[in-house]
């Protein structure tokens, strides 16, 4: 059995972490990459910066474009991102709750938070955060099927066995599809059969 896997497919980190940098449009009136003191040539400086690992830089960038637009999520969702990365958890959780406050009805930020949460060890905070989209989401999308997924390990590190089977057992159930599925529903399997195993004294 694997704990905790925060297992997720690069369609929704693509959707959140790394697509939230247009979730403005080119339209906005403020959009002038040519303005190196600007809103936007922060954002997307920083972006950059840490998509090639330079961490470190791209938070001083991200966080500069927070303070000129501290009501916009996507700076503090790449950053959330950058801090996790950096194994900084306690500061993507922050930077994850202000993703939620600034956008309730978003749900992605939750499961990442709650990959941070399950880094720390909160288990019960990670399923909670899992629990949440799973009670939102009413279609088999890849945020539904991946918290499935991820409340399952989450309950398997807190030794709730019989609980992580439910969440195994509900993605097979969905028949997820999507570019992901093959991995969701061999892991859901997989899992089910280690769970019925005798445990070893």
């Amino acid at each position: 059995m694997n704990p905790a896997k925060n297992t997720l497919s690069s369609l929704v980190i693509l959707t959140f972490a790394a697509g939230v940098a247009f979730s403005q449009g080119s339209n906005d009136p403020d959009f002038d990459l040519s303005n190196t003191n600007g809103y936007f040539y922060f954002l997307l400086a920083g972006k950059n910066k840490c998509d090639r690992k330079d961490c470190e830089v791209g938070i001083t960038l991200l966080t500069k474009a927070i303070q000129l637009k501290p009501k916009q999520i996507d700076p503090y969702a790449y950053r959330a991102w950058a801090e996790y990365s950096k194994g900084d958890y306690d500061k993507a959780i922050a930077d994850y709750t202000k993703c939620v406050e600034l956008q309730p009805d978003n749900f992605n930020p939750y499961i990442y938070r709650g990959f941070a949460k399950e880094k720390k060890g909160d288990h019960d905070g990670a399923i909670a955060d899992f629990t949440a989209i799973i009670k939102h989401e009413h279609d088999p999308t890849e945020l539904l099927i991946g918290a499935h997924d991820n409340r399952g390990h989450s309950k398997i590190a807190k030794g709730d066995l019989a609980g992580a089977a439910l969440d195994f057992n509900e993605i097979l159930e969905l028949k997820p599809s999507g570019p992901s599925a093959d991995f969701f529903i061999s892991d859901a399997r997989n899992e089910i059969e280690e769970i019925k195993k005798p445990v070893k004294k």
